[in-house]
């Protein structure tokens, strides 16, 4: 998709404005540089495109530690973020992206979502309140929030995760990695959720799976990796429906019945030392018996 309109280095323009400008469908592009003087959050009121020409390593947009980078304004609206690191963004629900406000389609990808901060609801890097959310080739790496210290998926909604990596984050209470609550439908494949952590013992250092009444989670993972879990803790809290195939999993995990996973086949247990490296989720297949 060709560019509507270009900002062709940091400062050449406000990025707000040529949001708060833009017609629905249109796509931005941002040339290379570090974006630190917007006035955050961003507003995304129309679908939209905002992609960094140059890719994530060289389009960075930088927060200022007190406000969310990006904030879904509307209701139902599709975004898409392409070849952009989004880092040091801060909010009570959502440290990077809060999109409480049930988005028909939020896509995600090529992008690496670093050093964020949740502090009330949870989710450090992206909170998401309903709608669909699409995460491709995307790195969640050392974020923070009381729950969900990656993301926090709440509301039913829907999500994708296809080679994704999610690792080094930490939570206070529930979901180092990921949070999934109130119905959450995830179908993951070829993901990594590795080295996160949560304080204290608290509920699944890697991934917590956890339901309201009447609305459990329903999750697929497939050829996806689960790390271990820090000494004194769990992996996983599972209390929705999960089925796993075609995976490396922790040791503690060996037991499916017990964990209350089922069986898709072709699983293996291992406790791996996952260290990211910084381009693409591990392959299952590649890795050592």
């Amino acid at each position: 998709m060709s560019c509507t309109h270009t900002i062709a280095a940091p400062g050449a323009e406000p990025l707000g404005e040529a949001l708060t400008r833009a017609e629905a469908g249109d796509t931005i592009c941002l040339g290379p540089g570090e974006y630190r003087s917007e006035a955050w959050p961003l507003p995304l009121r129309q679908d939209v495109t905002l992609r960094g020409s140059a890719g994530a390593a060289r389009t960075v947009l930088v927060g200022d530690g007190q406000r969310p980078l990006l904030g879904l304004a509307a209701h139902g609206l599709v975004v898409r973020l392409e070849g952009l690191t989004l880092s040091g963004g801060a909010g009570p629900e959502g440290g990077a992206v809060a999109a409480a406000n049930d988005p028909k389609k939020l896509e995600i990808v090529d992008c690496l979502l670093r050093g964020n901060r949740a502090w009330r609801a949870g989710g450090g890097a992206l909170y998401l309140d309903g709608g669909l959310l699409i995460l491709e080739r995307t790195r969640v790496l050392d974020n923070e929030a009381p729950r969900g210290g990656g993301l926090f998926l709440d509301q039913a909604a829907r999500a994708e995760l296809r080679q994704v990596v999610i690792a080094g984050n930490r939570a206070k209470a529930a979901g180092g990695g990921l949070l999934l609550w109130d119905g959450v439908v995830l179908d993951a494949q070829g993901s990594t959720f590795a080295a996160n952590s949560c304080d204290n013992g608290g509920r699944g250092a890697q991934l917590a799976i956890l339901r309201t009444p009447g609305r459990a989670p329903v999750v697929s993972l497939r050829d996806c990796l689960l790390g271990p879990a820090p000494a004194g803790a769990a992996a996983l809290f599972n209390d929705g429906e999960l089925r796993v195939a075609g995976s490396v999993l922790p040791l503690a995990l060996s037991d499916l019945a017990a964990a209350r996973i089922a069986d898709g086949g072709g699983n293996r247990f291992a406790d791996l030392r996952f260290r990211p490296d910084g381009d693409r989720a591990v392959d299952p297949a590649s890795l050592p018996e």
